[in-house]
């Protein structure tokens, strides 16, 4: 027989409630917190509408209304809404808001810090990085902080940009840019090397078409002379995917035989 779960309105059938439903139910109640990876983000538009749903409606809900007798907690990471319409509004009363907009959540000391580990490329260090020294790289991040605008995404893709590419150490006094998504990630393409006559923006345009988990040379170089009307041989490919645009790739399969782009830009773990 199927045993069915009611709470708040809902019924959920036995396959609802988890194992880990009888693993909370044995332990102390004192709670559990459990984290769910971005709702309305996925590798394509359809899809989003439709996983961030099925990731509210048939994960998170029957998850806290059918185990919260036994102290299941979960936060999930979304957006407000995404082209399917609202996404809040799934949750519910069971919904608890923390806006990370909010400014009670913003401390400049966390944007000055993310600058310097971009600037520093912590974890992926350059040789011959000016800001390897912490007082260098304090300097100029104090001042991507004070110009990017409380974004964390801007003030990553401008401190990773100086990070690769700068052999002296740029002025912080000197430093201005446009606070916008758009311009920084732009520049930050500007400054990858060109494969051939195609700009790296193009090659990087033509595999955000790809899904996981990703095309091989050969069918990447297509859809760049789709894209660009311009031939690249598979061997410049191989290098540009080398070069420091290895940076905006998954590699996945032996020997990363297979690329893509990541979901959000590159940038210190």
């Amino acid at each position: 027989m199927r045993r069915r779960w009611r709470s708040g309105g809902r019924s959920w059938n036995n396959a609802a409630r988890p194992g880990s439903g009888r693993r909370l139910g044995s332990r102390p109640s004192r709670g559990s917190c459990r984290g769910c990876g971005t709702a309305g983000r996925s590798s394509t538009p359809w899809r989003c509408r439709a996983q961030a749903r099925a990731i509210i409606t048939k994960i998170v809900l029957p998850l806290t209304e059918t185990c919260s007798d036994v102290g299941a907690q979960i936060i999930v990471g979304s957006r407000r809404r995404n082209d399917g319409g609202d996404l809040l509004s799934l949750f519910g009363d069971a919904l608890a808001v923390i806006d990370l907009d909010d400014p009670r959540y913003f401390a400049e000391a966390d944007l000055v810090a993310y600058a310097m580990a971009s600037l520093q490329l912590v974890g992926d260090e350059r040789h011959g990085n000016p800001y390897t020294a912490d007082g260098v790289a304090s300097a100029l991040a104090r001042r991507i902080a004070e110009l990017a605008d409380r974004n964390f995404l801007v003030a990553g893709l401008v401190a990773r940009s100086h990070g690769l590419h700068d052999r002296q150490a740029a002025e912080p006094e000197h430093l201005a840019f446009t606070a916008t998504v758009d311009s920084a990630l732009a520049t930050y393409l500007d400054r990858l090397s060109p494969i051939a006559d195609v700009p790296a923006e193009k090659a990087l345009t033509a595999l955000a078409f790809a899904e996981a988990p990703g095309w091989p040379i050969d069918l990447w170089r297509l859809a760049i002379e789709a894209i660009s009307g311009n031939e690249v041989t598979g061997e410049q490919l191989s290098r540009f995917a080398r070069s420091s645009a290895a940076n905006y790739l998954v590699e996945s399969g032996g020997n990363g035989h297979s690329r893509r782009l990541p979901a959000v830009p590159p940038g210190p773990q």
